[in-house]
């Protein structure tokens, strides 16, 4: 039985590219495993932020950089010999956290609201 092949996926994610100063996020897939006659094929979104200096003279040579880099698992790619899907991953954390931040951000004006409300009906 023949492999399955991952090049279509690969072709397109090539161009997947960004860069705005210091900063580049790219899509990357990772190495294929293969199970049975299924090729699990991860794809990760990477951002990188690096920042370089350097100083040359006659007296002296310095330098400094910092970098950060960020992975975020993006799918699998599952390709069978019957063709390919993509299984996105999704982040559940990143959404209970963004929902929290948000009641956390409502609930001070919602009180202050109310309170103010119940100062005028006593009045």
């Amino acid at each position: 039985m023949s492999r399955p092949s991952d090049k279509p996926a690969r072709e397109n994610l090539r161009r997947a590219r960004l860069e705005l100063g210091p900063v580049e996020v790219r899509t990357v897939l990772g190495e294929p495993i293969v199970v049975g006659e299924r090729r699990l094929t991860p794809v990760v979104r990477v951002t990188s932020f690096t920042r370089r200096s350097g100083v040359v003279g006659t007296r002296r040579l310095g330098g400094w950089g910092v970098g950060v880099t960020r992975l975020r698992p993006l799918a699998v790619i599952e390709t069978t010999t019957a063709g390919t899907r993509r299984i996105p991953i999704r982040d559940e954390t990143r959404a209970i956290l963004l929902a929290l931040l948000a009641v956390a951000l409502a609930l001070p004006l919602l009180l202050s609201l109310l309170v103010r409300l119940a100062d005028r009906l006593r009045e």
